[in-house]
């Protein structure tokens, strides 16, 4: 049997193109600081969770040892005491399965719900998806026009003062928003901000009505 080591192996396809096999560390890969999601805590503890009770599931993605998606699984491996990634380098025309034959029947089962939820509480950093948009990234059909809604933090605080919040409300975030007719939310800093996102989406600019809630109350907004 040969071994796999840092070095790694050329493996050539039945159509002449080459795959890279090789064992690396886990703290061979940086994390990505621009990266446009963001794990509220009750995402991070589902990871968490499953990278203990069913170890390394997924492959993660890299260029140039930086992380492109995989970022807060790396933290759970690190956690669960997972050092080494055996990493293969192709073109993309090339499906990298992870085979877990040793899984048992219910683990099996398991994967598939903790593999869903944990996207599903995921969440997007705002400033992120912001810069990216303004920067000319294509955001362009990731979500439909009535998957997201937008409003400027002036309006915002302004409505959270009509509706009586508190003086002393914590920093405005995204996570433990109630958000009743969107799944996501992105908080603007001024409307050349919001105007340039929502183009870099895919979207034409105008004031978008948003239903957000505090509590036992609600208030529709335009913003």
């Amino acid at each position: 049997m040969t071994e796999l080591t840092q070095e790694g192996l050329e493996l050539q396809l039945p159509d002449g193109r080459t795959v890279r096999v090789r064992l690396r560390a886990l703290d061979d890969y940086q994390q990505n600081a621009e990266n446009p999601v963001a794990h509220p805590e009750r995402n991070r503890q589902l990871v968490m969770d499953s990278v203990r009770k069913l170890r390394a599931l997924r492959s993660g993605v890299a260029k140039d040892g930086k992380l492109a998606a995989g970022n807060l699984t790396q933290q759970a491996m690190r956690e669960a005491g997972i050092t080494d990634v055996v990493e293969v380098s192709t073109d993309g025309e090339a499906w990298v399965m992870v085979d877990r034959s040793n899984l048992t029947e219910e683990d099996f089962k398991l994967a598939a719900y903790y593999d869903q939820q944990s996207g599903m509480l995921a969440a997007w950093d705002a400033d992120q998806v912001a810069a990216d948009a303004a920067a000319g990234l294509d955001l362009s059909g990731l979500w439909m026009e009535d998957e997201l809604r937008s409003v400027s933090r002036a309006q915002l605080d302004q409505d959270f003062t009509e509706l009586g919040m508190p003086d002393d409300l914590p920093p405005i975030d995204m996570e433990g928003w109630g958000i009743k007719t969107a799944r996501a939310i992105i908080i603007f800093e001024d409307e050349d901000q919001k105007r340039s996102a929502l183009e870099g989406m895919g979207f034409s600019y105008s004031e978008t009505a948003i239903t957000y809630q505090w509590g036992d109350l609600a208030k529709e907004s335009n913003g």
